[in-house]
């Protein structure tokens, strides 16, 4: 995926997302916003994104942080378009067949760089490391 496909370019449209998730459209305002300041909504926002454009059901546990997606995406991308063009062969292409391994230092709860790592590139593989006694148990 290259940073011009980036599905999160745009701005969410969270009606449209509300009638998708009627979990999280319950949670918009009259005028079909998000009140940021709500942990719940935000909380929200990020499960139903996941759910719809990566087909993950992830479970968040309320005194945990709750990672904006369209941002943790950014950084996936990034880190794809670095990978694509540093291979031994001087090519500057997606290789499916080429090995990668990530290493998430304080992975959190959600887990979510590797989450969308994988959701991304079905071929990658990642190890997460962490120190929260609350994330072991998660």
């Amino acid at each position: 995926m290259s940073a011009a496909a980036n599905i999160y370019r745009e701005e969410i449209d969270f009606v449209a997302l509300g009638n998708e998730d009627p979990d999280f459209g319950k949670l918009l305002k009259s005028n079909g916003q998000l009140d940021f300041s709500d942990p719940k909504s935000v909380q929200q926002l990020t499960k139903s994104l996941l759910k719809r454009d990566f087909g993950l059901n992830l479970t968040l546990p309320e005194d945990r942080l709750c990672p904006p997606v369209p941002n943790r995406l950014n950084y996936i991308v990034w880190l794809q378009e670095l990978i694509d063009t540093s291979s031994d062969d001087y090519t500057d292409s997606y290789n499916p067949n080429r090995q990668v391994h990530g290493l998430d230092i304080g992975t959190g709860a959600s887990c979510i760089y590797p989450l969308l790592g994988c959701a991304q590139r079905a071929s990658w593989r990642f190890t997460g490391t962490g120190m929260s006694p609350g994330g072991f148990f998660f």
